[in-house]
C-alpha cells in the first residue's frame, strides 16, 4: 500500500511578502499538525539513479557515467513551494477535512488582507 500526499503550492507571487516559512509556522500554531513541507526528498534528477547510475544500476552501468548535471528549474521551484497534507479518505474524516480547510483560509486570509500582522510577529522574535 503507497501513501500519496495531497501537494499544494505556496504562490509566493501572491503572497505579500509573507514567506512559505512563515506561513508553515502559522497554520501549524492553528493546531494543524498534518501540514508538512517536503523536504525529506528532493527533486526526481537529484536521486543517485540520475546522479549516479553506475551505482544505482551497476549492472547496467559497469563505469562511471559521464556526470551531465542539469538545471530544472520548473521542478527546483515547484519543491520549493510544495506543501502538502494527508488524504483523507473515510467518511469519518470529514469533520478533520473541515478543520483543516476553515484553519488554512483563515491563514490565507490573514495572508491576503493583513500580511503585516504575520510579518511583525515575525520580526518581534
Amino acid at each position: 500500500m503507497g501513501y500519496l500526499p495531497y501537494v499544494m503550492q505556496f504562490d509566493v507571487s501572491r503572497a505579500n511578502g509573507v514567506s512559505i516559512d512563515l506561513f508553515t509556522k502559522a497554520v501549524l500554531a492553528e493546531g494543524l499538525v498534518e501540514l508538512d513541507r517536503p523536504r525529506s526528498t528532493g527533486t526526481l534528477h537529484q536521486l543517485p539513479l540520475f546522479t549516479q547510475p553506475e551505482k544505482a544500476l551497476p549492472r547496467l552501468y559497469s563505469r562511471r557515467a559521464e556526470q551531465r548535471q542539469q538545471s530544472f528549474p520548473v521542478a527546483e521551484q515547484f519543491y520549493e513551494n510544495a506543501l502538502k497534507l494527508p488524504v483523507w479518505s473515510f467518511q469519518d474524516d470529514e469533520q478533520m477535512v473541515n478543520i483543516y480547510i476553515g484553519g488554512i483560509v483563515k491563514v490565507a486570509s490573514v495572508v491576503r488582507d493583513n500580511p503585516e500582522l504575520l510579518l511583525a510577529a515575525e520580526a518581534e522574535k
